[in-house]
């Protein structure tokens, strides 16, 4: 029987269940990759928002021409 990915891992720690002789081991993959992508995303948001800051308290530009070829 499949499930969803966090069900799984849900079920797996909450009842203590055997999923990889029941779904294989890709039904442990998947929720932890999930969980791996939002910490990216989440690391990432973040980091955006310490450069913005970073930038903004020291009056400076993110980024500076230094030539304009025309």
């Amino acid at each position: 029987m499949r499930y969803g990915a966090a069900f799984v891992l849900l079920w797996k720690f909450v009842k203590g269940a055997q999923i990889f002789t029941e779904d294989g081991p890709l039904a442990l993959l998947a929720p932890v990759l999930k969980l791996t992508g939002i910490h990216f995303l989440a690391i990432g948001l973040v980091s955006e928002i310490l450069t913005r800051t970073y930038f903004e308290l020291q009056n400076k530009r993110i980024y500076c021409v230094r030539k304009v070829c025309r």
